[in-house]
């Protein structure tokens, strides 16, 4: 859920955020599918196949899929674009993916 600050901008609520990453972990869409766990996948599919075969060329290599894509933002692109429902397969809206 967003808060409003004083100047009637929306904020993420980061330190409830931060505190479930901390307890939970953020684990990279390989690994999801390699364990075979269960998870509700709200990405944009042409996006996902991409990051699937980019390759990275440094550290541990492999694929940007073997990699955490996260960034931490008062403003979150794909909050946006699920508000906005342009997510092909996700129509639950925003609320149900912010605890």
């Amino acid at each position: 859920m967003y808060a409003s600050d004083s100047t009637n901008r929306r904020t993420f609520p980061g330190l409830r955020l931060l505190s479930i990453l901390n307890s939970d972990g953020l684990i990279a869409n390989s690994r999801l599918r390699q364990e075979r766990i269960d998870y509700r996948d709200i990405a944009h599919d042409r996006i996902q196949d991409r990051r699937a075969r980019k390759p990275v060329p440094c550290s541990a290599r492999g694929t940007l899929y073997d990699d955490v894509p996260f960034y931490f933002a008062p403003r979150s692109p794909m909050l946006y674009a699920i508000h906005k429902r342009n997510v092909d397969r996700y129509f639950q809206g925003k609320n149900f993916v912010i605890p």
